[in-house]
């Protein structure tokens, strides 16, 4: 009589969980399609998300700008590779994407992705929002990925924001904030004639 044949898709349970350590993060899609069983052991199977090292976020009128800092090998996990690459460094990417956003129906996809992204990410170690009171547009996606250092611009903090920011703060854990004031400079004609009159 020969032995049972063995196969992927028949492993002990404790034979799948002790190769899952071996399976980097960005893998364990693949890994799910084995077998119906694989795909429900990968799915129990704790494991620690990728971080992010930086987001920066900014809008002007219907453009979102975004920049993502992050290691090489997880760009294929957060579904970055598509992005344009700006600088690659050792193990480090900066990819950055700048999107024309008209309608509603583009912000939901927009916001839909970026959903995806941060829950995908266990942490963010810097997320930079350019003026504060655009934080709302991000917020609502974000979950609960815990953030490091939150740094936000503004030229005035209204007080409806303060509430905003602490509840921001609270939900993501984040350990250092950083408020820097921006100064807005008057260059136009009218400005200048008005400086030169009084």
């Amino acid at each position: 009589m020969s032995p049972p044949k063995m196969s992927l898709a028949s492993l002990p349970v404790d034979a799948v969980a002790r190769i899952l350590k071996f399976v980097d993060v960005e893998h364990f899609q693949n890994v799910r399609k084995i077998s119906r069983r694989w795909n429900e052991i990968v799915l129990r199977h704790p494991f620690t998300k990728p971080a992010i090292d930086y987001i920066s976020f900014l809008k002007l009128v219907d453009q979102w700008n975004f920049q993502i800092v992050l290691e090489k090998r997880h760009l294929n996990y957060f579904g970055l590779a598509n992005w344009r690459k700006e600088r690659v460094e050792n193990e480090t990417v900066t990819v950055r994407m700048e999107m024309l956003i008209k309608t509603d129906e583009e912000k939901e996809k927009l916001l839909n992705r970026l959903g995806l992204l941060f829950s995908r990410a266990s942490t963010i170690a810097e997320l930079e929002v350019k003026w504060l009171y655009q934080l709302y547009l991000i917020d609502s996606v974000m979950g609960r990925v815990k953030i490091d250092e939150f740094v936000a611009s503004t030229h005035m903090v209204y007080p409806c924001q303060i509430g905003q920011v602490a509840k921001f703060v609270k939900e993501h854990t984040v350990r250092k904030f950083v408020l820097n004031q921006a100064c807005l400079s008057l260059s136009n004609e009218k400005a200048e004639r008005d400086i030169q009159t009084s």
